[in-house]
């Protein structure tokens, strides 16, 4: 477990996704606009395809979004 690893993939880019949970008493619109926000300023972070963020999961405590984004 010494050596690197190269990975050769057919595509250059790849999805990245991340799940976030936000309260049931916070407002979804605002955090997945500063979501976007945070992403769009990230070196490496594709436009194109946009980055998404999706509502995926009603939990117990917590609205669950999932965040997708491409990166090089």
């Amino acid at each position: 477990f010494t050596d690197s690893v190269t990975v050769n993939t057919a595509e250059e880019s790849r999805r990245n996704e991340y799940d976030v949970g936000v309260g049931y008493g916070d407002d979804l619109e605002t955090a997945k606009r500063l979501i976007l926000e945070a992403l769009g300023g990230l070196e490496g972070v594709l436009s194109d395809p946009a980055p998404r963020v999706l509502t995926m999961d009603l939990a117990a405590s917590s609205v669950n979004l999932r965040v997708w984004w491409w990166s090089k």
